[in-house]
């Protein structure tokens, strides 16, 4: 039901306008922050397409009706759902393939053109957009130029920028806004399995606005983290104490996988990515939402920055640089302290190089 939908009303009225109407676009592309609500729209709006017992032009599913009941517990046959493998960086194309001993014979590429089984669509949602790879956005390509008949194939990315121009222009464009301070404490309120010593106000305040890293931050480990890697950066010095060091750690927390030492790492610059932008709001006198522990390093790191504003961007470009590094190599943690020494330069007004990756 979306009335249990927390956030993204907006959207919702859009979308329910377009199925009002029946003028819904073949293929969409939605972005925005992890964790804050695309996955659980696309599948609200599967369930709707494929109710058998919704009302003409209604935007409302039944929930009860079998077609409802397969959605939900992602059985429904006319409901193709393409993910990243766990152990790729990419989305490979034999998800849209097929194998090479069986090309154009599975995939989503193949399946989504079979005639629907259980209803008149057939639905593919695609998470993980942003590791499309030349290879894969090539054969998906041809199923955007030409979708079949009342086909819906959503894309699921978190910015514009992360997808190649040629998906871009085929996509409609639908942003999803983070969620409000409140919106997550309600989420969070719902939660039967979320254990934390950590009050829900002060988690939905750090959150971001997402669901994953308000999951995140749950883990007092990871809390503390953040408030002293903002303290760290509100010297203007982040290297300083050998917190390249801490900051390795960090990424090696409990776990010995590759992959999860490299989301580990993805966190730290997407921490780093939000102080800048927050401290570049409080200098220009903009409005921000910050809880205490973020507002006390950006009023810090306000009162200490000397450089320009161009290079306080830079510091976030290199940030970004240095999450594109960890995506693409397995030993990126080596690439921490050259990132802390930057940002360094970059605060006493020196203008680093962006790394080549």
């Amino acid at each position: 039901s979306w009335s249990n939908m927390i956030g993204h009303r907006e959207i919702i009225e859009r979308f329910a306008r377009l199925v009002a109407r029946d003028k819904l676009a073949s293929t969409f592309l939605f972005v925005g922050p992890e964790g804050i609500g695309k996955r659980l729209f696309a599948e609200g709006l599967a369930e709707v397409l494929l109710c058998q017992r919704r009302e003409a032009g209604s935007f409302a599913a039944c929930g009860q009706c079998p077609s409802c009941i397969q959605v939900r517990s992602q059985s429904h046959p006319d409901v193709l759902r393409v993910e990243k493998p766990e152990d790729k960086n990419v989305l490979p194309i034999e998800l849209f393939v097929g194998d090479r001993e069986h090309r154009a014979e599975e995939g989503m590429c193949r399946d989504i053109r079979l005639k629907p089984t259980a209803g008149s669509r057939k639905i593919a949602i695609i998470d993980d957009a942003d590791y499309l790879n030349q290879e894969s956005a090539n054969v998906l390509l041809k199923t955007l130029e030409e979708p079949p008949p009342r086909a819906v194939i959503i894309l699921i990315g978190t910015s514009p920028q992360r997808q190649l121009p040629t998906i871009l222009s085929r996509c409609q464009l639908v942003s999803f806004s983070p969620l409000a301070p409140e919106e997550v404490a309600l989420i969070l309120e719902r939660m039967t399995d979320l254990e934390t010593t950590i009050p829900l106000t002060e988690l939905s305040a750090a959150s971001m606005g997402s669901i994953k890293i308000a999951r995140r931050l749950a883990d007092p480990v990871v809390f503390e983290f953040r408030t002293n890697w903002f303290e760290q950066l509100a010297t203007l010095d982040p290297g300083q104490d050998e917190f390249g060091t801490t900051i390795v750690k960090f990424s090696e927390n409990n776990t010995k996988e590759a992959a999860e030492k490299r989301e580990n790492l993805y966190f730290v610059a997407d921490l780093g990515i939000h102080f800048y932008r927050q401290l570049l709001a409080r200098i220009l006198g903009q409005p921000f939402t910050a809880d205490s522990a973020l507002k006390a390093a950006t009023e810090a790191a306000a009162v200490r920055w000397q450089a320009s504003l161009s290079l306080l961007g830079r510091s976030i470009e290199r940030l970004c640089d240095f999450q594109a590094h960890v995506e693409a190599n397995a030993n990126a943690a080596n690439a921490v302290d050259p990132l802390l020494s930057d940002l360094r330069r970059l605060a006493r007004g020196h203008r680093a190089l962006l790394p080549q990756t």
